[in-house]
């Protein structure tokens, strides 16, 4: 089977999907902050998806050399989704927390409700 080597950036947006997350920016990419949350460095990233540092660094820094094949086994290393690697941390962040909301009981829920309620009115005063 024949793979293609295919380019995750171009210099202009061509899908819904590069105009939504703006891949073609050369913005720096979540993956830095899922290889931190695992306590990882860049060398043992690399040790475990069996690529080199500076391929790894090239990746987290959203260089247009790095390919979806690139991406792909660095998603698996982490235990992610493709998607989650080109999402902002702030992003990310917010959607642990969603996850964890929506495991919640409806009751525990309300209560979470209420708590961001008072935090956010609180940083008003």
């Amino acid at each position: 089977m024949h793979h293609m080597n295919i380019h995750v950036k171009n210099i202009y947006p061509q899908s819904d999907f590069e105009l939504r997350t703006g891949l073609w920016h050369n913005q720096p990419m979540n993956i830095a902050s899922l290889r931190r949350q695992r306590g990882w460095s860049q060398i043992d990233l690399a040790e475990i998806t069996g690529l080199s540092q500076p391929k790894i660094s090239r990746a987290e820094n959203g260089d247009d050399s790095s390919t979806m094949a690139t991406f792909k086994v660095i998603a698996e290393a982490l235990g992610a989704e493709l998607h989650e690697l080109f999402i902002e941390p702030r992003a990310a962040a917010e959607e642990e927390i969603l996850k964890a909301f929506r495991a919640l009981p409806e009751a525990r829920q309300k209560g979470w409700l209420d708590m961001a309620h008072l935090a956010a009115s609180s940083r008003h005063e």
